[in-house]
């Protein structure tokens, strides 16, 4: 999905998320570690279902659609369909070199 999007959005989407998950791993186990302390072992599984909720509704909800989709069809439909919007490229031929415009 990522391949959808223009390369400086993917990059800032990419870094995002990446910077998001190294303070997740930071803060995950002083959060577990203070479930535990105060409200035992069995809460502890209580959150890691919740957040493992929480990550199932957002790809749920923000997700890519592809109920009853064949893969090849769509392989297929990608591969025939033009490029659209502002940042694709089209190359030219022009004296035995390919000219890039756009971007």
């Amino acid at each position: 999905m990522p391949e959808l999007f223009p390369t400086p959005l993917r990059n800032t989407g990419s870094g995002l998320c990446y910077g998001i998950g190294r303070l997740s791993n930071i803060a995950g186990p002083f959060i577990v570690s203070a479930i535990y302390g105060s409200m035992g072992y069995p809460w502890v599984f209580a959150y890691i279902a919740a957040c493992w909720a929480i990550v199932a509704g957002t790809v749920a909800l923000f997700g890519p659609r592809s109920g009853g989709a064949v893969l090849e069809e769509l392989q297929e439909t990608e591969a025939a369909a033009p490029p659209t919007g502002r940042f694709t490229r089209e190359p030219e031929r022009s004296g035995g070199k390919a000219v890039v415009r756009g971007a």
